[in-house]
């Protein structure tokens, strides 16, 4: 074993040194090989001339080569501390192992393309900004989490807090929010915490970053700051920095407008004096990195593609249970901040195969859906308001008593998966002249598919009874889109008429909740004003198996996977008739 070890070793070295000389030929340069190799690479390659390394990996070349220069105090764009230079994104690399010849020579050329980068040019600035996040990191010992908003702040003092004997630091808009922060994430709610002051600045747009470096003199970070601010900014930080005092522990996070975002970097002052002075005539103040860990909602937002224009939008939210769960987990990812939640039902362990909510849950004091939502979702997400609208009676039926109050929502949604009290809305929404679009969604049974029908919309024509209208008559009718045949009960119940359910999956709620919060946030944008149905169409076999026959629609249209299409007037419709 070991000698086929040694042959195996064998080989691939001369096939690392085929590569190198390939290039060395191509490149017109002169890699060696070098007998101490760094830690995680089994060959280095170097070119003392140009003062590049290439190192490779045991696992080249599904892992692409890694090049370093000399280790240097300066900060470069795309250079790590340890010289090692980032070269692209590996996971959007298609590596072809038959070429790797070429792979080689590619990753050389970018590595000379990096170290090219001229430091007189905006470019060089460009790229110094734009790879700010991961140079601070690696001179920071220690990290601020914060909540509060950067983006619109030009100046602000806030609270921050801290524990005895940690390296973490939390802030938030107020004082009791900061408390909170600090103890979700702190985990050291037995240590002695202190509250002490942060202060957030803007700088100008254009400021240079920075020297990188593991500590900074105070004078010299209070001269960056006044020469990167406007005159109002400087007279707040000197009225600051005017106070006296004696022992100081602040942070200081400073923010780079860009035109990739905010450039948010942070430091720590500690120091101490005999007597009460100005802190900007304190002597030994140190001023350390300050990682910042932001938390805060137009950062989070933005980075999970999200939309900021849905924070102030008011969405109402009937039924919480499989597939409302996910429509409610689902807006709150996508940047709404307000919602009202109505459930009437208790969570139990029925649920937990095909709900949001899991077995947390079940250990809760409360078994409420809607306050359990709301629980859960105040707890994942910050900064968001959920009313679970307890009321005495905490049933739709009751709610509808006072019609009124659906007027002041931005859009309705239903996932009650009830006819008759989607039905009760449309009238009421109609007959009201409420212009607040209304979206009803439910599954199929067994996988078959599931419905997001949008009506009420600006420009709509029809509406949700037009869809149980029959078109000879103002009869009701099961509705006319539906994927199994009428007159057929597709309910189960193993304890009881209480414990009946209607058999589908998590996979089945999810896919409808997507599709229902795509459309959503369609309508909150304004990107959408007409009236539709969201048909998808899932597979048969289960539901023939159970003895079930689907509709002449469905059979018409299971090989499509979505349907998208309007709602048309019925004529015989008693809402559209007036």
């Amino acid at each position: 074993m070991i000698a086929a070890w040694l042959e195996h070793q064998s080989r691939h070295d001369m096939e690392l040194n085929e590569l190198v000389e390939n290039l060395n030929f191509k490149r017109n340069v002169s890699f060696t090989k070098k007998e101490s190799v760094r830690t995680g690479y089994i060959a280095e390659f170097a070119d003392e001339t140009l003062g590049i390394t290439v190192c490779f990996t045991k696992h080249f070349p599904l892992n692409l080569p890694d090049f370093f220069v000399p280790v240097i105090d300066e900060v470069r764009p795309h250079i790590e501390r340890s010289g090692k230079i980032c070269l692209f994104d590996a996971s959007s690399v298609l590596i072809d192992e038959n070429n790797i010849n070429e792979l080689l020579i590619e990753c050389y050329d970018q590595a000379v393309s990096v170290l090219r980068i001229d430091r007189n040019t905006d470019l060089y600035r460009t790229e110094i900004l734009r790879e700010a996040d991961s140079y601070w990191i690696q001179v920071s010992k220690k990290s601020i989490t914060s909540t509060v908003d950067i983006s619109k702040a030009t100046y602000l003092n806030r609270k921050m807090i801290h524990y005895s004997g940690t390296i973490a630091f939390y802030v938030a808009d107020t004082e009791e929010k900061t408390r909170a922060l600090g103890s979700t994430f702190a985990g050291n709610k037995d240590k002695e915490s202190y509250l002490t002051d942060c202060t957030v600045i803007r700088l100008k747009k254009g400021s240079p970053l920075i020297a990188i470096k593991d500590r900074y003199g105070w004078n010299e970070l209070r001269q960056y700051i006044r020469k990167n601010t406007d005159n109002g900014v400087k007279r707040r930080f000197k009225k600051h920095t005017d106070i006296k005092k004696k022992v100081v522990i602040e942070a200081i996070i400073l923010v780079i407008p860009s035109d990739f975002g905010e450039i948010a970097f942070g430091f720590l002052v500690m120091g101490r004096s005999n007597r009460w002075v100005p802190m900007s005539m304190m002597l030994g103040l140190k001023c350390t990195p300050l990682y910042v860990r932001r938390m805060d909602y137009n950062y989070l937002v933005n980075r999970a593609g999200a939309m900021n224009e849905l924070e102030n939008k008011q969405i109402l939210l009937l039924g919480c249970g499989s597939v409302g769960g996910y429509i409610a987990e689902n807006l709150c990812k996508m940047g709404v901040r307000n919602l009202d939640i109505l459930d009437k039902d208790s969570f139990s362990e029925s649920n937990l195969f095909r709900h949001y909510l899991g077995m947390n849950a079940l250990a809760n004091k409360l078994s409420n859906k809607a306050q359990l939502m709301k629980r859960q979702l105040e707890s994942e997400f910050l900064d968001i308001d959920i009313d679970s609208l307890d009321f005495k009676e905490p049933t739709v039926e009751a709610y509808l008593q006072e019609p009124d109050r659906l007027k002041n929502y931005d859009l309705i949604i239903s996932a009650l998966g009830e006819p008759t009290l989607n039905l009760k809305i449309n009238r009421i929404l109609r007959e009201n002249d409420y212009r607040v679009p209304f979206i009803c969604s439910y599954n199929e049974p067994y996988g078959i598919g599931g419905h997001v029908i949008l009506t009420n919309t600006a420009n709509g024509e029809g509406c949700l009874e037009c869809l149980y209208t029959n078109i000879d008559s103002s009869e009701l009718r099961e509705n006319r889109i539906s994927l199994v045949k009428e007159g057929q009960n597709f309910k189960k119940n193993i304890s009881g008429c209480g414990g009946s359910y209607v058999p589908y999956s998590a996979l089945d709620s999810q896919q409808t909740a997507i599709h229902t919060v795509r459309l959503a946030i369609s309508v909150l944008r304004g990107e959408l004003a007409e009236n539709c149905v969201i048909t998808w169409f899932g597979d048969d076999e289960q539901i023939l198996s159970q003895g079930f026959i689907t509709s002449e629609y469905y059979q018409n249209n299971k090989d499509r996977v979505k349907i998208k299409c309007g709602i048309k007037k019925n004529p015989f419709c008693k809402v559209c008739k007036g």
